[in-house]
């Protein structure tokens, strides 16, 4: 549910920032 939307866009979140660093 909640959990599950809020972990997803948080490894979402993490994928963007190591791509902006790189």
């Amino acid at each position: 549910g909640l959990w599950q939307f809020s972990e997803a866009n948080i490894t979402m979140v993490l994928m963007v920032e190591d791509s902006r660093k790189k």
